[in-house]
């Protein structure tokens, strides 16, 4: 649990269930990593401060909550059309095309073939308004389509690191079962588990239901986060 979440996270986490912490509390001023997280976020403006009381600014609330909106997503599912992006730049253009490609990857498309984006949801209006963000209007293509052939269920695999976010479910469901069965469990532990899986889930394959594995662990994990979530109800 110790090197769950970054120091900065975990002091979000703590400051969030706290709500406020007097500064004798805190030993940031001989502690170099601790200060150092406290002046990152007095810099992003995400501290509120009241004499000697720390505690989260709304700013500092809306990059938490940013954060936690992930544990609501709605189940996406497929129409069974493909979106594909083609892109092709001179050398000398190279600095929009990285821009570009960062672009994708965070909406969600992947280069299941080399040269050709790849994603299975409604992204072409999104790929547009990044494709004039990154000033690539004239040199990539978009294609929306039922009729694609030769995908197989290990390219999607592979394309989307099915292994990455499995191992991680599987590990935050562990963590989860600990916690769950010690009855020394704190309050905190269970809120940094919980921004954990929060992370996990923001970071996992954007596919719809229907392109995940059967025995995809996320279920379970969902499961796990709601009785985690029973834990701290007041």
């Amino acid at each position: 649990m110790n090197d769950l979440l970054s120091p900065l996270y975990k002091f979000i986490v703590f400051l969030e269930d706290r709500r406020k912490v007097d500064e004798s509390e805190i030993s940031y001023k001989t502690d170099k990593t601790t200060r150092g997280v406290i002046g990152k976020l007095d810099a992003m403006k995400f501290l509120k401060r009241e004499g000697t009381q720390i505690s989260l600014s709304d700013l500092g609330y809306e990059f938490l909550n940013s954060i936690l909106s992930s544990l609501h997503k709605s189940t996406e599912h497929w129409d069974g059309k493909w979106r594909i992006v083609y892109f092709s730049t001179p050398e000398s253009q190279r600095s929009k095309r990285d821009k570009f490609r960062r672009e994708l990857e965070i909406m969600g498309f992947r280069p299941i073939i080399k040269g050709l984006w790849f994603s299975p949801l409604p992204l072409i209006e999104a790929a547009q308004i990044a494709q004039k963000k990154c000033q690539m209007t004239d040199m990539a293509v978009m294609i929306e389509t039922s009729i694609v052939q030769g995908i197989s269920d290990e390219m999607i695999e592979k394309a989307w690191d099915f292994d990455k976010s499995r191992k991680l479910f599987n590990e935050f469901i562990n963590l989860s079962q600990r916690l769950l069965e010690n009855k020394e469990t704190q309050k905190t532990q269970v809120k940094q588990l919980i921004f954990h899986f929060a992370l996990i889930l923001a970071g996992e394959p954007r596919l719809p239901i229907e392109l995940l594995p059967k025995d995809w662990p996320k279920y379970r994990a969902v499961l796990m986060y709601k009785r985690l979530k029973n834990l701290i109800k007041v």
